[in-house]
């Protein structure tokens, strides 16, 4: 709880230990399907991105050099 200047005192957090270890625990899995979630997405695109640079080698050379060119404008516009 608050008091009249605004701290607050170590009273106002979870009382029980159990709250806390319950929390961390539940952060804990959420971060764990996060990351599962991410790699699943990495991996997916990797696979696009194989399979596209297989099939249309000179579409993504020609991506990779507008992009390049790009980055390369605006950085030089940053001087």
């Amino acid at each position: 709880m608050a008091n009249q200047n605004g701290s607050t005192t170590p009273t106002d957090g979870p009382t029980d230990g159990r709250d806390l270890a319950a929390m961390v625990d539940e952060a804990r899995s959420r971060v764990e399907d996060i990351k599962g979630r991410a790699m699943d997405t990495i991996d997916t695109v990797d696979r696009r991105l194989s399979t596209a640079m297989r099939e249309n080698p000179m579409l993504v050379l020609g991506c990779a050099v507008g992009v390049g060119y790009v980055i390369g404008r605006v950085f030089s516009k940053l001087r």
